[in-house]
């Protein structure tokens, strides 16, 4: 998603259930609810202690993910939390598979127009899709 759109909870949601990674700022108070077990919150005031990737696997209620060899959870303040006037969750990075573009149940809500355009804006190189329904090409 483009750097500074909306967040859109339910396309995270989507993306979250295919298996994506975030981009996140850590709080100095995250550090210490991790320690005690807490779901991270958006706790004001607390200062940045750094930038971080984690691989979100679940997001009912809270986003369950796995960092330091661990799982744990943000709460939906995380989400909505911001610090020195940035999100808490900067981006979000999806594996997209050729057997995902193969099947017509992942790619029914995909713009593939759209997809074709951003994959081509990011690596300089057009987009093969499978032929619908078919075996998505190989290598």
């Amino acid at each position: 998603m483009p750097r500074g759109e909306l967040v859109v909870v339910w396309e995270l949601a989507a993306a979250i259930s295919v298996g994506s990674w975030l981009g996140i700022m850590v709080l100095d108070a995250n550090q210490q609810q991790f320690a005690s077990g807490q779901a991270w919150t958006d706790v004001r005031g607390s200062k940045i202690d750094g930038g971080h990737a984690i691989l979100a696997g679940g997001y009912v209620p809270d986003v369950k993910f796995i960092t330091w060899a661990q799982e744990t959870e943000f709460a939906p303040s995380f989400w909505k939390g911001s610090a020195q006037g940035a999100p808490l969750v900067e981006e979000a990075w999806v594996v997209i598979w050729p057997e995902h573009l193969g099947s017509a149940e992942f790619v029914q809500g995909i713009d593939l127009t759209q997809l074709a355009a951003d994959y081509q804006a990011l690596t300089g190189n057009p987009l093969v899709l499978p032929a619908s329904g078919g075996t998505p090409p190989s290598g």
